[in-house]
């Protein structure tokens, strides 16, 4: 019985510590690492104690081989040993039971950190319009709007800010149908925007071509996408050929942002 406690107490299980664990972790480590050292020293000692007694008494039983209370002494080292076996075999086993459960949770919290990490570096890639394979390939079934530009990237809004003008003037210079009622001003107007260009720089008001693309360039300018692309479903088929690459790309950019958010949201 004598070697089963000992057996025991080298059983107590020691958790290991991990460099990047919460300092909140690190604590909740300390103090079980701090608790199995005590109850193995409580139990050490009252070991210790009982093999002094024991030591003691087999002495005694040497100088007194007839002694009246030899059986019954013996009987209750033989209980109060399988007591202590006992309580150690709890203990451990509780130790055991905690020290599995701080690993598994401090095993969860640091995938939690790590996905954490991810979500921060894929967020830098997309904003950037880097490619980010790697960083999309730690998610599990990650968004297809995200899969789908992982190789290249998504166009950053200053990429999209700075292409609009060309793309309007463009799509601008498809408008050549002038109503036959037009007066002769309109006409000249109308012909000389598409000798030169000329558009409005300031949102204005109306369905024509340049009215539209002046609102969709004012709603580029203040970062909003999805009132741009709003404006622009209005154009002719013709307007929106041209600005077709410039739409796609604004409307990649508008997914991916929204299926990050999802995986952000996730975590």
């Amino acid at each position: 019985l004598i070697a089963r406690v000992e057996a025991l107490e080298t059983q107590a299980p020691v958790a290991t510590s991990d460099p990047e664990i919460s300092e909140e972790m690190a604590a909740r480590l300390e103090t079980l690492e701090s608790d199995v050292t005590a109850t193995m020293g409580a139990l050490s000692e009252r070991l210790t104690s009982l093999e002094d007694r024991l030591s003691d008494f087999e002495m005694a039983q040497d100088e007194d081989p007839t002694g009246d209370m030899a059986d019954d002494q013996l009987a209750a080292f033989q209980n109060e040993l399988e007591q202590l076996t006992s309580d150690a075999t709890a203990q451990v086993e509780d130790a055991k039971a905690r020290a599995s459960a701080f690993e598994a949770e401090a095993a969860a919290a640091a995938a939690q950190a790590e996905r954490v990490q991810a979500v921060a570096s894929l967020t830098s890639a997309v904003e950037g319009g880097v490619p980010f394979q790697e960083e999309l390939s730690v998610f599990d079934d990650p968004p297809k709007a995200l899969t789908a530009v992982a190789e290249t990237g998504v166009p950053t809004m200053n990429d999209l800010q700075r292409e609009f003008p060309d793309m309007a003037r463009a799509a601008l210079s498809t408008v050549t149908v002038v109503p036959q009622d037009a007066s002769a001003g309109d006409r000249l107007t109308a012909f000389l925007k598409r000798q030169t260009n000329a558009r409005s720089l300031a949102p204005q008001e109306g369905d024509s071509t340049d009215a539209v693309l002046s609102r969709a360039e004012a709603a580029v300018g203040a970062g909003d996408l999805e009132a741009s692309l709003e404006e622009l479903s209005s154009l002719s088929e013709d307007a929106k050929d041209v600005l077709g690459p410039w739409m796609a790309n604004a409307q990649a950019r508008l997914d991916a942002l929204s299926a990050l958010s999802e995986i952000s949201a996730a975590e």
